[in-house]
């Protein structure tokens, strides 16, 4: 499934906010997540955007679709991190990096308190987002 945002933005619930890269941790779940004893189920990457539904991450390795991923963000700002458990939509080459891609993750079953801090964090970024005149 292609990443790309034709028809997508008429589908979403929650409103998307950009970030600046913020430290994401993907830890996959399943016979991945055995490789992870070893290191290779974590992937280290940065949030592009979020929301309530989901998070677009920029990663260095290609991720499949459909596999389930643990995400943990970091932000300067919030000092607890966010973890939400999610799935791969679609993966596919970043056209503004050499070696990365793009991740579009969903969140499935994303706890209340979650969802609070992602609207807190929603506000927060806004309110530092440049004013046009």
């Amino acid at each position: 499934m292609a990443g790309n945002e034709g028809g997508a933005s008429e589908r979403r619930r929650h409103a998307r906010f950009h970030l600046d890269e913020a430290p994401v941790e993907l830890r996959r779940s399943g016979l991945a997540a055995l490789l992870s004893l070893a290191g290779l189920g974590r992937i280290r990457g940065g949030a592009v955007n979020l929301s309530e539904g989901g998070i677009r991450v920029s990663v260095p390795a290609e991720l499949g679709s459909r596999e389930k991923v643990r995400c943990r963000l970091r932000t300067e700002r919030f000092a607890d991190p966010l973890e939400a458990a999610g799935e791969i939509l679609w993966c596919e080459p970043d056209l503004m990096s050499e070696k990365g891609y793009l991740v579009g993750i969903l969140f499935r079953n994303l706890e209340p308190r979650h969802a609070r801090k992602i609207a807190a964090m929603r506000e927060w970024y806004a309110s530092k987002a440049p004013r046009r005149a």
